[in-house]
């Protein structure tokens, strides 16, 4: 149904609201109400209380002292809010220009940066990534004989190369320059980059891909990629309360200080952490700016005019390359009317979420400045995704099923997928593990996988707790003729894939 917008703009303090009335005459001050109380598990047990939660009630039982969110409809902000505090313990709210530590989102604006040049004609995302560089060299070796590393590899995270993340320095700490990084030298606290697997025939995160990509940007613009950034992404975007800049200066201002999972403030005496590698890590920004990136990708899939990349672009931007569910930067899911773009980011003391629905013009912008933010965006996306009738997180309704401990530590043991390769199902589940291995372990009488419960509903059935990523994933695990557990099938979202137990 049409929508019929109002001109109202209500603004305080902390909050930013552009009141319109949706399908049925429900105000968007209603669904902000819904959503503000509705946070929840992902699975409900039938036949117990459903449990909702306000955002300062999970706030406080996680620790996170400051929370700011953004919801976007017909590809514009509608809501824009600040939760809780900068630094617990103070009274200085937390409100829309805030700026956060946004992790591993850093790598998307570094993405929009990258295709704004390609665009440009200065970058051809299939050539070898050494024909652009000048000061260092991705090391020849078996892998990169067979197939070079490339831009569309690095944006896809299918590159071949190695090193998953980066930690966080504090105050006062020698930082690593990007050439330390590559090669591991100086003060540089992990491995040097090098292709560990032929390029293309796998996924595996890297963030060291991301850091050679933050080299070959500035070789090739010849600016530092802090400049890089403004000039070709932040100021086209106006995300003016952005940037790459590490450490922050103080004068920055109205930042959001690091607190670790007790919610006590880290990284003294300044309060917040650098991140040298900052094509991957290092952006700082707020909300309401990273929502401007977000509306433009869509835009621009779109094929708006004077949009930011050109549509054949962003649709190849938004297309999974290979083994991995990422197109060129963001993890791409749904299908049809439900294709969704999304990114994580995580650096030591700070989660933080985005989406876009690009068949819909909706989506959100999730930050926290609390080390246990990850399980307070969960909650807080499944609660705006009731508010506003979209057909993500929906939760799972489950029997109250019962597996004694005995029975539960059957399942127990290491697993490896038994199958591995680019078809859309395989690369979809494939893609979320870090390695193709992983344990399943009892614990306080719990089956789970990593930090993820298993729920389960039938004799050999379990549906994942949390697993909003995948929608409701469930387990269905197989015995062999003498009755012991050899194997699961995981489901999620039309896609499967086998695991099956290592002896």
């Amino acid at each position: 149904m049409r929508m019929i917008e109002k001109t109202l703009l209500v603004s305080f303090a902390s909050m930013t609201l552009a009141f319109a009335s949706f399908s049925g005459d429900v105000t968007l001050e209603s669904r902000i109400e819904a959503m503000e109380t509705g946070l929840r598990p992902s699975v409900h047990i039938v036949g117990t209380e459903k449990q909702r939660w306000s955002i300062e009630d999970r706030m406080a039982h996680y620790n996170v002292p400051g929370m700011s969110i953004v919801i976007i409809k017909d590809g514009k902000i509608i809501f824009a809010k600040g939760y809780g505090v900068k630094e617990a313990g103070t009274t200085e709210n937390v409100d829309t220009n805030t700026v956060f530590s946004v992790g591993s989102l850093s790598k998307i604006g570094t993405a929009a940066t990258t295709l704004r040049l390609t665009a440009a004609g200065e970058i051809d995302l299939n050539k070898d990534v050494n024909s652009y560089l000048k000061r260092w060299q991705v090391p020849s070796n078996e892998f990169t004989k067979q197939h070079a590393v490339t831009l569309r590899g690095i944006l896809s995270h299918t590159s071949g190369l190695s090193l998953w993340g980066f930690p966080d320095f504090n105050p006062g700490e020698d930082l690593p320059t990007v050439l330390n990084t590559l090669d591991a030298t100086g003060p540089a606290r992990t491995e040097a980059v090098r292709a560990f697997y032929v390029p293309g025939s796998s996924w595996r995160y890297s963030g060291g891909g991301t850091t050679v990509q933050q080299l070959l940007l500035e070789d090739v613009t010849g600016l530092p990629f802090t400049e890089a950034t403004q000039k070709y992404t932040l100021v086209p975007l106006g995300m003016s309360r952005s940037t790459y800049q590490n450490p922050l200066p103080a004068s920055h201002g109205n930042i959001a200080k690091a607190h670790d999972r007790n919610g006590n403030l880290t990284a003294l005496p300044r309060g917040w952490h650098a991140f040298p590698e900052m094509a991957a890590s290092g952006l700082w920004s707020t909300p309401s700016d990273y929502a401007q990136m977000v509306i433009a990708f869509m835009e621009s899939y779109k094929g708006a005019e004077n949009s930011f990349l050109p549509q054949a672009l962003a649709e190849d931007m938004m297309t999974p390359v290979g083994y991995g569910a990422n197109g060129l930067g963001p993890q791409m899911s749904g299908v049809g009317i439900n294709r969704r773009f999304s990114h994580g980011g995580a650096n030591q003391s700070y989660r933080a979420w985005m989406e876009g629905h690009l068949e819909r013009g909706t989506g959100m912008v999730l930050f926290t400045n609390g080390t246990r933010g990850g399980a307070l965006n969960n909650e807080v996306k499944r609660a705006v995704a009731d508010a506003f009738d979209w057909p993500y997180y929906q939760e799972v309704d489950a029997p109250d099923y019962v597996i004694s401990e005995k029975g539960l530590k059957e399942f127990s043991g290491d697993y490896e997928w038994a199958s591995h390769g680019p078809s859309a199902a395989q690369r979809v589940l494939v893609s979320a593990d870090r390695d193709t291995t992983f344990t399943i372990k009892l614990e306080g009488g719990k089956l789970l996988r990593g930090r993820r419960v298993l729920i389960p509903v039938g004799p050999s059935q379990f549906i994942c707790e949390g697993c909003d990523r995948s929608e409701s994933t469930s387990y269905e695990f197989t015995r062999d003729i003498d009755g012991k557990v050899v194997g699961f099938t995981i489901r999620a979202a039309g896609d499967a894939e086998s695991a099956r137990k290592i002896p």
